[in-house]
């Protein structure tokens, strides 16, 4: 249970209407997880909460609904363009991959680390959500070796091809297989070098795959977002 009078840093990942005046909100926080609660506008210590924030919040309540009784701007993440499209990404993982008040080592840092970085003027963001899914696994407990098999913990092979096992580790096939992945590209990703189209491609089937396998049947509903129109950031809200 969440203790009475508790307070940390926090991002919202998404709100919704509740009632007239209040939403229901959920916020990745620093040190306690992700936190659902009730937000009342329009009051003295409430803002009006937007996406890819950094907050100071305090809430009070002992259930896993909890009620914020207090929410202060720290920092703003600014994000515009088809970017938006990849903060939400980022929050709907978040969303869908933990539960309330489960606290996911390193989450919180990571999380502003890569809205930051997407938000910056770098153009290639591809590298930041590969790092940022790699990141997310192993904090649940499903972190991918990409530079060892998984039943026998030999190295892998630049030279051979290999192929992605359920449980989260990698096979060597058979000589001459042109199934599964090659060695060189298992590697690559091991050192986060996503230089090449082909590694990024076997890094992001490899981490979606074993990131649906955590989720389950929920689809990851921002991902069909890429190819639709820029939003407003009111506009993001109601997404969310």
């Amino acid at each position: 249970m969440i203790a009475s009078g508790n307070s940390d840093r926090g991002v919202l990942l998404h709100r919704r209407p509740y009632t007239d005046s209040r939403w229901l909100v959920d916020f990745l926080t620093d040190r306690n997880g992700r936190i659902s609660g009730v937000h009342r506008t329009g009051s003295k210590h409430q803002s009006s909460l937007e996406l890819f924030v950094e907050y100071s919040i305090a809430w009070r309540g002992k259930s896993q609904l909890v009620t914020i009784s207090q929410c202060e701007v720290e920092k703003i993440f600014p994000i515009e363009g088809r970017k938006l499209y990849l903060g939400l990404y980022l929050n709907e993982l978040v969303a869908k991959t933990t539960r309330p008040e489960e606290h996911v080592e390193g989450l919180f840092g990571v999380y502003v680390d890569s809205i930051s970085a997407i938000g910056g003027e770098r153009s290639d963001v591809e590298p930041i959500l590969r790092s940022f899914e790699r990141t997310l696994l192993k904090g649940l407990g499903y972190e991918i070796a990409f530079d060892v098999e998984a039943s026998n913990g030999n190295a892998i092979d630049p030279a051979e091809r290999y192929e992605y096992l359920a449980d989260g580790g990698f096979r060597r096939l058979e000589n001459g297989s042109a199934e599964g992945f090659d060695g060189a590209s298992l590697l690559a990703i091991s050192r986060n070098d996503y230089s090449q189209a082909r590694t990024r491609a076997v890094a992001k089937f490899v981490l979606r795959s074993a990131l649906q396998h955590r989720i389950g049947d929920q689809k990851i509903l921002s991902r069909s977002l890429f190819g639709s129109k820029v939003p407003q950031m009111n506009e993001t809200s109601r997404i969310t």
